[in-house]
């Protein structure tokens, strides 16, 4: 492996997860509704650009093509040169998400898109490569995961409905292969099984948990600070039943 190579690669998905948080930040800031379209746009651009880059940097350390002659892999050629490295299931479930930002990415660029971009993808990408990238760059700096954590509530607002199932899919793979010794819970926030109990902290969108002990039934619970605590739902459920 070319250490200055992998370096390039490195830097440049943590500059393109950078630039796609940047957009995340103005879309949900609500003055800028007239660029909205803008901003839709250079989030799947960068998810696109981060997953190409940081996949050719995990090729690197395989020791892998990344290129064929003078000419780097495509985004989708380097999801398919990764198959070979029997990735973790976690990660063979962020290529496929890659694949479908990809082929987003191809519509916005040779394409008319629609004057609202779907952004659920993008935004499930960018939490598959943030854990990925804790898996895998654990020796090098991570300011970046930070970052993220700080805008995920924003991210996290940008999945829609219909795409939550494949956001709690992806996430509760990572967390079963990451955290098996440790006992979880569902997020009250994103959904996704990953608070980590022992700990009090959502390991997927990093949301700020409260905790508490029902006075009745002793069942403890973790509820969202920004939304409050929503009382026992077993004492409501077994109230409502009588």
């Amino acid at each position: 492996m070319n250490p200055g190579e992998f370096d390039q690669f490195w830097t440049n998905s943590v500059d393109s997860i950078r630039h796609a948080l940047e957009h995340f930040f103005e879309l949900s800031n609500q003055q800028r509704h007239s660029e909205e379209i803008h901003h839709q746009k250079w989030i799947v651009i960068s998810a696109a650009l981060a997953a190409e880059s940081f996949f050719k940097a995990v090729l690197l350390q395989a020791n892998e093509e990344i290129s064929n002659g003078d000419t780097y892999h495509s985004l989708p050629r380097t999801i398919q040169a990764l198959k070979p490295l029997r990735l973790p299931k976690s990660e063979s479930l962020i290529t496929k998400v890659a694949k479908k930002v990809s082929d987003q990415r191809d519509e916005i660029l040779h394409r008319p898109y629609d004057s609202e971009i779907e952004l659920s993808h993008s935004a499930i990408l960018l939490f598959g490569l943030l854990k990925v990238i804790e898996r895998r760059v654990d020796d090098r700096p991570t300011g970046i995961v930070a970052e993220c954590q700080l805008l995920s509530q924003e991210m996290l607002a940008q999945i829609k409905h219909t795409s939550l199932a494949e956001y709690k899919r992806v996430i509760n793979q990572f967390v079963a292969e990451d955290y098996s010794d440790q006992p979880v819970e569902p997020c009250p926030e994103c959904g996704a099984n990953s608070v980590l109990v022992l700990a009090g902290e959502c390991v997927a969108c990093f949301a700020d948990l409260g905790h508490v002990t029902c006075e009745q039934c002793g069942e403890g619970r973790f509820y969202s600070l920004d939304a409050g605590d929503p009382g026992c739902e077993t004492c409501f459920q077994q109230s409502a039943a009588i």
